[in-house]
């Protein structure tokens, strides 16, 4: 991870939302003091462990890499975190930690709605963040809204935070004519906006990386950009591509302000290899919203509360839901939208696409008539386009 002089306060912010179970003294690490499933959580620590080999010293007894924390499960101050960590965790303003709660409240909110239209065949693709708020938008709080983003599928918390608008990731989503990030013509979760610094994701796995290297070297070199950073996520799937060490490679010779955020979920399919049980059983178990919650309510003069939370819920759910309805009997985009923006120019390949997809829409638009009509001018306006 790059320091890049940051006010340290809110460096730390991702830090409330990280994952472990047990620790013993400051900056010392060792297993959970009680058996669990879930065994990757075991070793934590109350202060940061950094390293640049894989041995780490004074850490060589554990199997894994000690994840810093300063709650415990119920969203109490570890007894090890003293002097400047808990200084830094005293020091986040109520306005900070309420707005990363909200945000991380109103994330699975969203993906259960759109997780499982996906399951209906309301729309075709859907990627979750379950279990990943705390480590997606805790990180979004840490950076400037300006700092660039290359992201790959669990990463709309960033967007939610930056206050990316509900009806433009339905938009996305529905592929509809007010889609402003792909204009309707890509698969959903393929979220872009240029205004909140979020770069358009990839559909391969991966290809972010080198991407955001060649974005930091720019910010390096851009007069003005100076203070500026570049954020990459990636699971720990992407770390098996070619793409993976040719963009740390970049990213170690060209230079520039960088900061890899690399999370270990177990799998590129949250629900692939993992029961309904397994999955409700880690919410309770370690959840990082529930966490973040305790703390709140423990503070001094409580910043949440039953009540706000009933209302936030059902507000968010309110709000999401509008948003839904009216993407969805939203039109997508004409057909001939489609040759738009990737030349000056129609050159003759497009050209011959434009009329072989013609002659297929004379030849079957009445057996297509129902789906032609989703679009925009549906099928006449495309025939008589000239």
């Amino acid at each position: 991870m790059l320091s890049r002089g940051r006010p340290l306060v809110r460096s730390q912010l991702a830090q409330l939302t990280r994952r472990g179970l047990a620790t013993t003294a400051a900056g010392t690490a060792s297993p959970a003091a009680t058996a669990s499933p879930h065994e990757q959580l075991r070793a934590t620590s109350t202060a940061p462990v950094f390293f640049d080999r894989v041995s780490i010293p004074g850490y060589e007894h554990l199997e894994r890499i000690p994840a810093f924390r300063v709650l415990d499960g119920e969203g109490h101050k570890l007894d090890g975190v003293t002097g400047e960590w808990a200084d830094q965790l005293d020091a986040i303003p109520d306005e900070v930690l309420t707005r990363v709660y909200r945000k991380m409240v109103l994330l699975p909110a969203l993906d259960t709605i759109l997780s499982s239209s996906q399951r209906q065949g309301r729309i075709s693709f859907y990627m979750t963040s379950y279990g990943e708020e705390g480590t997606v938008v805790g990180s979004a709080a840490a950076f400037e809204p300006t700092d660039e983003v290359f992201a790959q599928y669990r990463e709309v918390g960033v967007l939610l935070y930056r206050d990316y608008p509900l009806s433009s990731i339905m938009s996305q989503v529905f592929s509809t004519v007010t889609d402003t990030a792909t204009r309707g013509r890509q698969m959903p979760v393929h979220f872009g906006s240029d205004h909140h610094h979020f770069h358009t994701i990839s559909s391969p796995l991966a290809t972010q990386i080198p991407q955001a290297a060649g974005a930091a070297y720019a910010l390096k070199r851009t007069p003005g950009r100076e203070k500026g950073c570049v954020v990459c996520y990636m699971g720990e799937g992407a770390a098996s591509e070619g793409d993976f060490h040719a963009g740390v490679n970049m990213a170690s010779v060209l230079g520039g302000p960088l900061v890899f955020i690399a999370r270990n979920n177990g799998s590129d399919d949250s629900s692939a290899y993992r029961s309904a049980s397994a999955v409700e059983s880690i919410k309770k178990f370690d959840s990082p919203i529930f966490r973040l919650r305790k703390y709140l309510e423990s503070r001094p003069t409580p910043l949440w509360s039953s009540e706000l939370e009933e209302s936030t819920k059902a507000s968010d759910r309110k709000e999401i839901m509008t948003a839904f309805s009216k993407a969805e009997k939203q039109k997508k985009p004409s057909l001939d939208s489609m040759w738009e923006d990737t030349f000056a120019e129609m050159e003759r390949p497009q050209r011959e696409q434009r009329a072989e997809l013609k002659r297929l829409v004379e030849k079957w638009g009445v057996a297509w008539e129902k789906e032609l009509e989703k679009f925009e001018g549906g099928k006449k306006a495309f025939l008589e386009a000239p």
